[in-house]
């Protein structure tokens, strides 16, 4: 089993890193900066020292879309629960649309309230995951074969609602970063169907 760290940190840091170690660790993915200061409600400069002694001692990696445990690091933590999703609206995307060229517009960029987190790498797909202030839970877009989907990851009943209006608005705004014909058919159809549940694995 991996040490789970690689020098001895500071006393008033070491509960931060092992906060980043199990943040990373429930998540199949990668998780920006930023994502993962909201989520630690971390200080940007502590965080980035801890982040950087983790890299060094090969716990975590950083790539151009955030951070993730170094391989062999998911094991030693437990593999991450699997997650139920709700399925909120989908679109069909026109033939020819690629998943990475859509996923590349989207990945990132903040809509309004929504803040960009990270990506969860399912078995099959990628998600892309946004975070609202104040709500607990995630609003999440993905593409499998041509339909664009968004969907919820509510942490609590009360936020369900309003996590799926934010979805809503996720697909809308998303599909004005789209090529012009990305879409063959008016989304509203789509948006106006009602919500059905779909287990998205993480």
């Amino acid at each position: 089993m991996p040490s789970l760290r690689a020098d001895g940190p500071p006393p008033r840091e070491r509960s931060l890193e092992e906060r980043v170690l199990e943040c990373l660790g429930r998540e199949s993915g990668r998780l920006s900066f930023n994502g993962l200061r909201r989520a630690l409600g971390a200080h940007p400069e502590s965080l980035t020292r801890v982040l950087r002694r983790l890299e060094r001692g090969g716990a975590v990696v950083r790539d151009g879309r955030g951070y993730e445990l170094a391989d062999g690091f998911h094991e030693a933590l437990g593999k991450p629960p699997e997650r139920v999703f709700k399925t909120v609206a989908s679109v069909e995307l026109a033939r020819g649309v690629e998943r990475e060229e859509v996923l590349g517009r989207l990945a990132g960029r903040w809509f309004g309230r929504l803040r960009f987190v990270g990506v969860y790498e399912g078995e099959t797909d990628p998600w892309l995951v946004w975070s609202i202030p104040g709500l607990e839970g995630r609003v999440l877009l993905s593409v499998h074969g041509r339909t664009l989907r968004v969907g919820v990851d509510p942490h609590g009943p009360d936020a369900e609602e309003l996590l799926e209006e934010h979805a809503r608005e996720l697909l809308l705004r998303g599909l004005e970063r789209l090529p012009r014909g990305a879409v063959p058919r008016a989304p509203t159809a789509a948006l106006a169907a009602a919500p059905r549940p779909a287990r998205w694995a993480s």
